[in-house]
């Protein structure tokens, strides 16, 4: 079977590091997943992938510092009040510096993600963050992944110790939640003012969204002063008003990943505190650990394993170098 010409430019254009257009990546985005130009959207996103970090993976831990019902009512969030359970609580200070220091027992983990509900008040957002950053190993980035912010929230948690942030404006934003996109465009412009490296994400998505919500969500955010972004699915929660349209193909996520990595492989970054470079689209070469005081260690492992498991030659380590990612460091490390 012949690959379609137009496709086969467009595909050729972004691994030349040229600039797509929205409507070319759409077009890219119309044929279905495991077709042979999806499955070459996916093949060259993950060879550009490796080439733009030099084969280096890293792993950053993510931390739940306040968990319960979320006072926005977004229709697909398991946090939403009209089907969150659970209580509000925060995580011990105790917990949180100990997991910090653990993450960086061999000095691998080089991301702590501080992930908080909407409506945590700023003031413990700034105290989380200073623990962590009292806590973890000297280059370890603090990264916060909060509702929104104005100017004066982000000077202060910048002051506290974060350096990277996670925001999005969503696919739905106003239709599926109740926050309007100028909102959280907002809150991304006072990141980037702040001094924040913020990562941007595309999302959520699911079965139904279509290639035009997805390519201008993700372009809406590119070239503004974002330095990385992420793709990621909408998962189902049952209750929720999107819960019943189920979850998106694992195929049809990487195609629509691997578009949108090609679409912006002129914008490649170089990586905190090194002088390596990552690409913009943050895919296999960054694994996340979900911590937690019983399980922080066997998400560290696997993480690992993803890594090597990638093709990923070297690992990013807290002091800016990158480690041979061999079955021998997986052995040290206690992930084989």
């Amino acid at each position: 079977m012949s690959l379609d010409q137009r496709a086969g430019d467009i595909l050729s254009r972004g691994w030349n590091g040229e600039h797509l257009e929205p409507e070319e990546c759409i077009y890219l985005l119309s044929f279905r997943e495991k077709t042979p130009v999806a499955n070459l959207s996916v093949s060259l996103a993950d060879r550009l992938t490796h080439s733009q970090s030099g084969g280096v993976g890293r792993i950053t831990a993510s931390i739940d510092v306040s968990t319960g019902p979320c006072p926005r009512e977004c229709g697909f969030c398991r946090w939403s009040e009209s089907v969150c359970i659970d209580r509000f609580s925060y995580i011990e200070d105790s917990d949180l510096s100990a997991l910090c220091e653990r993450a960086g027992m061999f000095s691998d983990v080089t991301e702590i993600r501080l992930s908080a509900i909407d409506g945590t008040p700023i003031e413990d957002l700034e105290h989380f963050v200073s623990v962590a950053s009292a806590s973890s190993r000297k280059g370890t980035a603090i990264a916060i992944d909060f509702g929104d912010l104005g100017p004066d929230d982000c000077a202060s948690l910048r002051k506290a110790g974060a350096s990277v942030a996670y925001h999005s404006c969503r696919i739905g934003e106003g239709r599926d939640t109740d926050i309007k996109p100028a909102v959280r465009m907002s809150t991304i412009s006072n990141l980037c003012d702040a001094g924040f490296r913020v990562a941007a994400g595309t999302e959520p998505i699911g079965p139904e969204s279509s290639a035009k919500e997805i390519v201008d969500c993700f372009f809406s955010t590119l070239g503004t002063g974002v330095r990385h972004a992420e793709v990621n699915p909408r998962e189902s929660v049952p209750g929720t008003r999107l819960g019943g349209n189920g979850n998106i193909s694992p195929a049809r996520l990487a195609q629509i990943r691997g578009v949108l990595t090609l679409a912006s492989a002129w914008n490649s970054q170089s990586a905190a505190g090194t002088g390596l470079a990552e690409p913009y689209i943050l895919g296999k070469n960054v694994a996340v650990a979900a911590y937690d005081m019983k399980d922080w260690r066997a998400q560290t492992e696997a993480a690992r394993r993803r890594l090597f498991n990638a093709g990923f030659e070297r690992i990013l380590r807290t002091d800016g170098t990158a480690a041979p990612l061999t079955l021998s460091y997986l052995r040290q490390t206690g992930a084989l």
